[in-house]
Parts: structure tokens; C-alpha cells; sequence
């Protein structure tokens, strides 16, 4: 009998091992599957609040440059909402595209820049960042803890503001004045000068740049910038460069427009005037100087397209410029180069460069003189990579769709929306429109400077507007529209 019950009980033991590990595999199982479904629903979830911010931010960004076009009288204000108009423009095309992280980046950014440029935004404060890439920290007075930027924190007269070799930021001023702050940098902030010389923000005027660069434009007030040995009063509509290398102990000023006065320690004073600069080396200040002129780019033109499986090179090229040794090339996927994908010197006025993938990309030149010194950068073209794969296939030989969903003018600007052929590029009035790979655009263009292309006064009472979509094969559609000018 003993033997007979051991010989029952074993089975009945292996059988109750096996069951607990069943059940223990099949708990796995289900935590695992509940695992990938949750990650799966994170990630949808994310992807759809994506696209709701970005759609949101859009619209906000439509809504705050028909602001900022009804005040834009001054060129920094109308340079200001062409920068957000274009970059709302990226936002619509990578919208159209289901790209909705892009969307939302180019949306946010334009809404910054708007928000800027109008004095307000979530932080409330009088001075704010518009603009963070990378590595920015910054932190408040002389013993608060260093903090990670973000864009639209406050920030005071006397707080420290530093970038990484990765960091890029940019700082509004409640007077739409913008500070730049490049690459290995660090300053402290300074409050507003008022009108009658009385300091703003706070008991410091002077922003210091302790090292680094820093690229300047004042609005309507003056602003007051210095290095360790040097000051230097910015007139208002000016842009200007400040920049000192700790190591050398060396400073540079440099105005691209309107003027600048520099004093050393010592008492040395220099005017810079536009498109000069002054070195202040030990406590000495030089004369001021000529800088090289702005290069102007040739080819190709703004928002050119490429196809990606027709192309695997671009040529970019720029008209020479007196005086110059060399030239400085900039390649970049970011707007403001934070980062560059090529940083070069060449003696030549064109370089070739290879494509790689997909993408929107913009290039910068700037002329070096036999004296080593560098001009200002020339305005960025952007240039975008698209495969057509497949779309050729369907191209025939009939000219493509185009329909003109709106034409509104707010202000100084146009905007204008619609739809025409996957593949096929837009143009009004010869100007060229960002379209998605779906075929939609959306654009916002200055009236001015249609206006002035038309031969045209802002007494007109319309504006002609001429469309044109061109597809893979080369076939065009031409529409008509004319704009009511009453608004303007």
C-alpha cells in the first residue's frame, strides 16, 4: 500500500509543477502582449496628439501673423513674419504629408518667432526665449542652480545664459529686439535702455558676453553689449555681431546694418557704421574696417526640388565678390544652422555636393578677405530632396490639376492655398511654392514684394496673380486669380 501511494503521488506532483508553469508562461504571455498593445497605443496616441498640437499651432501661427503684418512698419518686423510665414509654409507641407513631429518643430518655432515679435507668450516675462536647439542652459542671478532652456522660459535682467558646441538660442526682448546666441557661448543678460536712458528689466543695462558670439538686432531702443575689455552702444535697427575669444583675449564688433560705438577701458572710441568692424586686441581698439561684401547665391533658386532618383549631385553657386580669398560654405537640415552638415572653405564660387536622402536642406556663403577677416553670411536658399519614384509612372501628357482653394490678403501678406499633381511644382508670379508630396500648398507671400515684381503701387485696387503648376513631365497649368487690395 505504502509503495502504491508513492507511486500515485508522483505523477500527481509532476502534474502540479506543470501546472504552475503553465500558468506561469501564460501570465507572461499576457503581460507581454499587454505590453506591445500599450507600447503600440502609446505611440499612436503620440503620434495623434502630434497631429492635433500641430494643427492647433498652425492655426495659431495664421492667426498671429495677420498681427504682426498689420503692425510689420519697421524691415525688422517685415524680415520677422516673412521668417514665420515660411516657416508656418514647412509646418503646412509636412502636415500634408503625415510627417506630424516636422509639423509640429516648424509650427512651434514659427509661433515663437511670432510671439516675439509681438512681446508675448507663455512666459510672460519681459525678456524670453523664442528659440533653443541643443545644449542651452541658463540660470537665475549669481548662485541659482543652471537649468535646461526651454522655449518661451522668462528670463530677467542679470540671469546667465549659456550654449554647448551643440546649442543654439535665441532671446526676444519685449522691444522685438532678437539676441542670437551661437555655439560655446555664454552671457548675461542685460535690461532695456528706454528712450529718455533709464534702464528697463531689472537694475542691469548691459548684457556681457563673457565668451562666445553673439548676433544682434535691435528694434526700436538701443542696446548696450560689452566684453571683459570693451563696450559697445547698438543704435535701434540695427544688426550687429559681438563676439570674444577668451583665450586670445581678443574682441570683435561688427554692424551688417545700421551702427555701432565702441569704448575700450582705456578710453578709445570707434563708430562702426554698416558693414564694418572694430577688434579691440589687449586694451587697444583698431580702426574701423571694411568687411567683405555679402555674397549674393546664383543657383540654384530658393526652394529648388530635386528628385532623388534622377539626381544624386547638386551644385550650389555664388557670384564672386571683390576682394575676397575665400568663401565660407554652410550646409544644414535646420534653418538657423544650429548644426551643419557641411562647414567648408573653398577659393572656387560653386561646390558640389552629394545627396544622400530626403529632406529639406539650406545653404549660406560668407567671403573671407586676404586680411582673413569674414563677412556677413548671405541670405540662406533652401533646396528640398524628394524620391518621385513611381509618381513619374502616372505623369502623361496631360497637364496637371490646379485648384486655387483661397487667396486672402491680411495686411502686408497673401496667403494663398491649393492643390495640384503629386510630383508637380507651383509658382505665383515666378515666386516658388513649397508643395507636399500629396500635391497641397499652402504659402504666405509679402504683398510688397509682389507688388513691386507686378510694377505696381499699393493705390492698385487689385492685385493679378498668376499660378503656375508644372509637372514631372514638363507639362504646365496656368490660372488666373486677382487679389482685392482694400485691406493692404
Amino acid at each position: 500500500m505504502a509503495d502504491g501511494r508513492k507511486s500515485h503521488a508522483e505523477p500527481r506532483e509532476w502534474y502540479s509543477v506543470a501546472v504552475s508553469t503553465v500558468r506561469l508562461w501564460t501570465v507572461f504571455a499576457i503581460l507581454v502582449v499587454l505590453t506591445v498593445v500599450g507600447f503600440v497605443a502609446f505611440h499612436r496616441l503620440q503620434a495623434e496628439n502630434q497631429e492635433a498640437e500641430a494643427a492647433r499651432l498652425i492655426s495659431r501661427g495664421d492667426q498671429l501673423l495677420a498681427q504682426v503684418a498689420s503692425r510689420a512698419v519697421t524691415d525688422d518686423w517685415r524680415a520677422g513674419h516673412r521668417e514665420a510665414a515660411t516657416l508656418l509654409d514647412d509646418a503646412r507641407g509636412a502636415y500634408a504629408e503625415e510627417r506630424w513631429p516636422d509639423a509640429y518643430q516648424s509650427a512651434n518655432e514659427a509661433v515663437g518667432r511670432i510671439e516675439g515679435l509681438l512681446g508675448i507668450g507663455d512666459g510672460g516675462g519681459e525678456i524670453r526665449f523664442v528659440y533653443v536647439h541643443g545644449g542651452v542652459e541658463f540660470r537665475r542671478g549669481e548662485r541659482g542652480a543652471w537649468k535646461r532652456a526651454r522655449k518661451h522660459d522668462s528670463l530677467d535682467a542679470g540671469d546667465w545664459v549659456k550654449t554647448a558646441t551643440d546649442g543654439t538660442a535665441q532671446i526676444a526682448l519685449s522691444d522685438n529686439s532678437l539676441y542670437t546666441l551661437r555655439q560655446n557661448t555664454m552671457v548675461q543678460l542685460g535690461g532695456l535702455r528706454g528712450r529718455n536712458g533709464t534702464g528697463g528689466g531689472g537694475g542691469k543695462e548691459t548684457t556681457e558676453v563673457v565668451f562666445g558670439w553673439v548676433e544682434l538686432n535691435t528694434a526700436q531702443r538701443e542696446s548696450r553689449v560689452s566684453t571683459p575689455r570693451s563696450q559697445a552702444k547698438v543704435d535701434r535697427n540695427t544688426e550687429a555681431l559681438v563676439a570674444y575669444d577668451a583665450n586670445a583675449e581678443r574682441s570683435r564688433f561688427a554692424a551688417y546694418e545700421g551702427q555701432l560705438e565702441v569704448s575700450s577701458d582705456d578710453g578709445e572710441s570707434r563708430v562702426v557704421s554698416a558693414n564694418e568692424q572694430v577688434v579691440q586686441d589687449g586694451d587697444g581698439l583698431s580702426e574701423a574696417q571694411p568687411l567683405p561684401t555679402r555674397p549674393r547665391l546664383s543657383g540654384p533658386a530658393d526652394h529648388f526640388e530635386i528628385d532623388l532618383e534622377s539626381q544624386d549631385r547638386l551644385q550650389l553657386a555664388w557670384d564672386p565678390v571683390d576682394d575676397a580669398r575665400r568663401y565660407k560654405l554652410q550646409v544644414s537640415s535646420n534653418r538657423q544652422f544650429a548644426t551643419t552638415i557641411i562647414d567648408d572653405e573653398r577659393r572656387r564660387t560653386e561646390a558640389t555636393v552629394g545627396i544622400r536622402g530626403e529632406g529639406n536642406f539650406y545653404w549660406q556663403v560668407a567671403a573671407v578677405d586676404r586680411s582673413g577677416i569674414q563677412g556677413r553670411w548671405s541670405a540662406p536658399r533652401a533646396f528640398r530632396v524628394v524620391s518621385l519614384r513611381g509618381i513619374r509612372q502616372l505623369v502623361d501628357e496631360e497637364p496637371p490639376p490646379l485648384d486655387i482653394d483661397k487667396v486672402d490678403a491680411f495686411g502686408s501678406l497673401a496667403l494663398i492655398e491649393g492643390t495640384t499633381e503629386p510630383g508637380a511644382t507651383v509658382s505665383v508670379n515666378q515666386q516658388p511654392v513649397t508643395v507636399g508630396l500629396n500635391g497641397r500648398f499652402s504659402t504666405t507671400l509679402d504683398l510688397r514684394s509682389l507688388l513691386d515684381a507686378a510694377g505696381l503701387s499699393v493705390d492698385e485696387a487689385s492685385l493679378p496673380l498668376e499660378f503656375i503648376a508644372t509637372d514631372a513631365s514638363g507639362n504646365e497649368t496656368v490660372v488666373t486669380r486677382s487679389l482685392a487690395l482694400e485691406a493692404y
